[in-house]
């Protein structure tokens, strides 16, 4: 070989690895996040939802929001899709039976439905004395206002992802 081959062999290993190591490092400082089947690179996509209050009352509707005090409403031109979500039992029963739907305005803890309401998933945690957890799929179209209601009593906080 002469010294042009070996210098073009060694600047193309020499730029093979740079290159390896520029896309393990762009992933290490990006990492994939999933949730119940979804993937995202972008840590802003990912929304942490709460109930209102500490306790949610049985039989009642509570808006999520995010952070606690402010109600959440899905940003024009997105769907929030919840993946998963997490109850702790309250002070007056366990969770029971959960409703998530959403509506074209806020509740807080109240007996009425929201206006517009529309339930999209219902199932039972029974989960009288411990927390539960449950991966679910459930699209809030824009401009909708997600929400809970359920039997017995919790905390309830979902994650989702906006596409």
């Amino acid at each position: 070989m002469n010294q042009t081959t070996t210098t073009s062999i060694l600047l193309s290993v020499v730029g093979l690895a740079v290159l390896l190591w520029l896309g393990i490092a762009g992933v290490a400082s990006n990492p994939v996040v999933t949730v119940n089947g979804i993937d995202t690179r972008d840590l802003g996509k990912i929304v942490a939802l709460t109930n209102s209050q500490t306790d949610v009352t049985s039989g009642r509707y509570d808006s999520f929001e995010s952070p606690r005090g402010t109600n959440y409403q899905v940003p024009a031109g997105q769907t929030l899709y919840l993946a998963h979500i997490e109850g702790q039992s309250g002070s007056v029963g366990g969770l029971e039976t959960i409703r998530i739907g959403y509506s074209t305005e806020t509740v807080d803890n109240q007996v009425a439905s929201p206006a517009g309401a529309v339930t999209v998933m219902e199932f039972s945690l029974n989960s009288a004395t411990t927390d539960a957890h449950r991966d679910i799929f459930i699209p809030i179209p824009e401009g909708m206002y997600p929400w809970i209601s359920m039997t017995g009593s919790g905390n309830l906080q979902a994650t989702g992802f906006l596409r």
